[in-house]
């Protein structure tokens, strides 16, 4: 034990003699470090170590490979890198970033291509090419102001963005016949439209993460292949409107977070969606509310509407039967269906305030189905009603006839009403609407003095 710490003792003097510890002996090899500099491995395991300076502020120590020390270099601002064209010609593309080159590989038409670059795209186009089969993103974060277009690409059988987050304009694939499924697993923003249109053979959105569309509208068209449509996390679409439209095979359409649409919602001319999935879909911007030509949905309910900035318009959804908003408050516009042929019922029990009301073209006497039960706010919640309310050619009941009569008289201007009478019209006449009775009597005659044309059976 003695000569072991004598042995210890000597190696100690002589290192403070020489100045240094090799790497072998557990040292660094140096005789001084620079102050708050970062220790580097030898260029071989026994060699001296190096060291790197400590750097500027906010800069990042940035690796150049093997067999080079790395460097300090300031962040630099997004680099694009932009390809616009076809692919039928091989280029190269490279971007010149901190003084080191990223070479990412070649594109080829010829063959299924891949984008990895490890930096952003300005945009990617391909148009009318008849070679490329298949698009891969790999690396890519990030599109900007270029967008994402594919077009007319006859032969492009595989589409996936899976590492993109932001798109900063428009995501338009469209008239590629044989995509199946389009996928963009990370894919978070969209600035521009969702505008996927034309895609024969495409049966499933794989969109999982996505949650905003930002302008340009969120426009699925013409995929005649797509059986259901699924945004687990899409909650809002600041611009262009809801237009899913001519996808004859699409059934469901489930957002589960969608909260807000500015446009026009508008899914239209689906032959077999039976189904609308929008629990917490709450406002309509700048638009109305007009789902049309959907022939085989029954029921449209919408359970946390509040508000709806233009008209609620739904049209020529022959089998609707029922129509349900059980938290809208707010109106700016009309409740004026129009050729929904079966339709029964339309419920907005918390009906707060709006334009006017017109259900007398929802029913046809050939059809034999009437409608016959309706609810637009209670007395105490409604508040006003701007225009006329025209509900002719229906089946009411007394009950509901009565109501109606009731709630209007308590729009007299009044605990926040409006008052509701001169030059007004309520037409509850015709079909096989019951007659008011009782105190709906005293009611008619109540608005008739107000000013109010009121007419029933």
């Amino acid at each position: 034990m003695r000569m072991k710490f004598i042995l210890a003792a000597l190696l100690l003097i002589s290192a403070r003699s020489y100045g240094q510890l090799g790497v072998s002996s557990g040292g660094t090899g140096r005789t001084y470090t620079s102050p708050y500099g970062i220790l580097i491995g030898g260029t071989i395991t026994s060699d001296p170590m190096q060291q790197v300076s400590a750097g500027d502020s906010l800069q990042v120590l940035q690796s150049l490979g093997a067999g080079h020390l790395p460097v300090w270099s300031s962040l630099a601002s997004p680099v694009y890198l932009s390809y616009t064209g076809t692919l039928s010609t091989p280029i190269q593309l490279s971007v010149l970033r901190g003084g080191v080159t990223v070479q990412p590989g070649s594109l080829s038409g010829a063959r299924p291509y891949s984008v990895d670059t490890g930096v952003a795209l300005y945009g990617i186009t391909s148009n009318y090419d008849e070679t490329v089969t298949g698009v891969t993103l790999s690396n890519v974060t990030y599109i900007g102001t270029g967008g994402f277009t594919f077009s007319h690409d006859s032969l492009l059988a595989t589409l996936d963005i899976t590492p993109v987050i932001n798109i900063v304009s428009s995501f338009h694939p469209f008239a590629d016949p044989l995509i199946v499924v389009l996928r963009g697993q990370s894919l978070k923003y969209i600035g521009g439209g969702f505008d996927v249109t034309d895609l024969a053979g495409v049966d499933t959105f794989d969109f999982p993460q996505l949650t905003d569309v930002i302008d340009g509208g969120f426009d699925p068209g013409t995929c005649p292949s797509l059986v259901s449509m699924s945004f687990p996390k899409f909650a809002h679409l600041y611009g262009g409107g809801f237009n899913v439209s001519t996808c004859i095979s699409l059934r469901r359409i489930s957002l589960p977070a969608f909260v807000f649409c500015r446009g026009l919602f508008n899914p239209s001319s689906n032959d077999l969606l039976d189904s609308m999935y929008f629990p917490l879909f709450a406002v309509i911007a700048g638009g109305g509310f007009s789902p049309s030509n959907n022939p085989s949905i029954k029921v449209m309910h919408f359970p946390s509407m509040k508000d709806i900035e233009g008209d609620i318009q739904p049209q020529t959804n022959v089998s609707l039967t029922t129509i349900i908003f059980d938290s809208l408050q707010i109106v700016n516009g009309s409740i004026e269906p129009s050729q929904d042929t079966s339709l029964r019922s339309v419920l907005i029990p918390r009906l707060a305030r709006c334009q006017g009301i017109d259900l007398s073209n929802v029913s046809q006497s050939a059809s034999g189905q009437y409608l016959d039960t309706v609810c637009f706010g209670i007395s105490g919640i409604l508040k006003d009603v701007e225009g006329d309310i025209i509900l002719s050619n229906n089946a009411l009941s007394v009950g509901t006839v009565n109501k109606i009569l009731h709630d209007l008289v308590s729009l007299d201007g009044t605990g926040g009403t409006v008052l509701w009478g001169a030059g007004r019209t309520l037409d509850i006449s015709g079909g096989s609407t019951a007659a008011p009775s009782g105190q709906g009597i005293v009611d008619a005659v109540t608005l008739t003095g107000r000013g109010a044309t009121i007419t029933t059976n």
